[in-house]
Parts: structure tokens; sequence; C-alpha cells
């Protein structure tokens, strides 16, 4: 316990330089953790755990005669109260208007805020259990947890670490579904390190497997054009040939019917006999008689 004697020195002691995060009802154990470590650096957190007695403020009976070590006692318990009131947010200043000591207003505050400390240790540990990746990225959803992980480490309720990678594989995605199985049948636990680098890794592959899948499809659409191109070349040039073909048989595309009144000559006999007996010699019109 400390002693306060007549050449302790008071020091100066702000919220600005010494407490800069302000209390809030949602950060009260990081604001606690700032406090008492910025007293324990200054030598003085025996003013609000309690293990300091305030010396008598008279040193004699008849209280004539004022305790210097009570007055430099006093200052300092005040310096600490201002900070402590500097430090907190305009809701909560007014709950410290009534503290007479620095232990006081610790435990005021301490008092107040630690059912509230327990439902944020609930609400952290709840959003770490649902947290997921979504479309982030390994890197961007590492820091989420480990930022989670911490707030219930500065809340007095550390994540063990096996926790924190059980967590972190329940929210990587169906991308990732094979990589997790893998790691959970392992005999023992990985290390949240190497956790990390294999996540990254992965990651990476997954996007060479992404651009060379991006690459591939417009090769097959030039592949497909480039074959339906050849096909309709194909079939064109068929086209022409069957055209010309039926040109040369005198089909109907473009040919020219002879006339009607053309003259056939017969190289064959003089005559020729038709079905009632009666012939012809000579030339025959090819229009015939009606």
């Amino acid at each position: 316990m400390m002693n306060i004697t007549e050449s302790t020195p008071v020091v100066s002691i702000t919220a600005t330089t010494h407490f800069p995060i302000k209390l809030t009802a949602s950060n009260f154990p990081v604001w606690k953790c700032q406090v008492l470590n910025a007293l324990v650096g200054l030598g003085l957190d025996f003013y609000v755990d309690g293990s300091l007695s305030p010396p008598s403020q008279f040193t004699d009976p008849a209280k004539t005669q004022k305790n210097p070590c009570y007055t430099i006692w006093y200052r300092q318990d005040k310096t600490i109260i201002s900070a402590l009131l500097g430090s907190c947010s305009e809701t909560i200043q007014p709950l410290l208007s009534s503290a007479t000591t620095a232990t006081q207003a610790w435990e005021k505050l301490s008092l107040t805020y630690a059912s509230t400390s327990r439902g944020r240790i609930i609400s952290l540990k709840t959003t770490l259990a649902r947290a997921a990746r979504g479309t982030r990225s390994i890197t961007e959803y590492l820091v989420e947890m480990y930022a989670l992980s911490e707030a219930l480490a500065l809340a007095q309720h550390p994540l063990p670490e096996e926790d924190l990678v059980i967590n972190i594989l329940n929210g990587l995605g169906p991308e990732y579904s094979e990589l997790t199985s893998a790691i959970r049948v392992r005999e023992t636990a990985i290390p949240i390190t190497q956790l990390q680098d294999i996540l990254l890794e992965h990651e990476v592959k997954l996007r060479e497997q992404v651009t060379a899948t991006s690459a591939l499809v417009p090769t097959a659409h030039v592949t497909h054009v480039a074959e339906r191109s050849s096909s309709e070349r194909r079939n064109s040039y068929g086209d022409r040939r069957s055209h010309a073909a039926r040109r040369g048989r005198g089909g109907s595309y473009g040919a020219s019917r002879p006339p009607t009144n053309s003259i056939i000559y017969y190289g064959g006999p003089d005559e020729v006999h038709l079905g009632d007996g009666s012939s012809h010699g000579g030339a025959t019109n090819a229009r015939g008689e009606h």
C-alpha cells in the first residue's frame, strides 16, 4: 500500500492526455483498461482500487493543524476525479457529480456498467458466432473476427484460440467447404497463424480458377463462330453448285423454255406409224394440231 509523505509530488493528469477514449454506455471494458493502465503507469492506481486510505486531515486532536499529507492526497484525488469526469460522455458525467473521492467515482462507474458489460460480452459472442465472410476478402473477414476476439479479451473474457478458429471456419461459406472439412478432421488443433496462411493461399487459387474460366469463354465463342462461318460457306458453295446443275439440266431457275413453234427434225425412217394405223413422213410440227 502506498503511503503519502510530505515529499510525495502531485502528478498532473488530464483526460485529453491520459484518458483520450471517452466512456460510453457500450465501451466500459475498453475504457476501464485505458484508465487502469494509465494510472498504473503514473503510480496512481491505488487512488481508485481502494487500497489507499486518506490520511488524517489534521495532525492534532484539536483539529487546528492541517496535515500536509492530507493536502497532497486531496489535491491528487481531485485531479484524478477531474480526469475521470472529462473522460466520460455527457450522458454519464452526472453520475459522478456526487462522488467525493476517486474511489467512489470508480465504484459508481464499475457498478453501473458491470451489467452493461455482461450484455456487451453476450453481444460480442453472438456477433462472432453469426459472422459470415459473404463477398468480402479473407483479409477483411479475418480483421472483423480478430477485432471481436480482442474486444472480448478487453472485457476480461478472452476467447480460446481453438474457439476462434471454429468461428472463422463456420463463416467461410461454400467455396471453402472442402478446406474446412479437411481442417476439422485434423487430430491436432490448427494454430490461428497457420489457418490464416492457408486461407489466403486458397483464396489466391480460387481467383486463378475464376480468371482461367473467364478466359475460356471468349475462346469457345470464337471457335463456335468460326465453325458456323465455315459451315455457312460450305452450304453456300453447295447451293451454287446445285443451282448450276439445275441450270444445266434445263431447270426452271433462270432457264428459258424453247419457243412453242420450234420445229423438231426426226432423223429416223421417213414414215412414223401412229397408233391408229396412219403414218406421217417428213418433218413434224412439235406443237401438233388440236
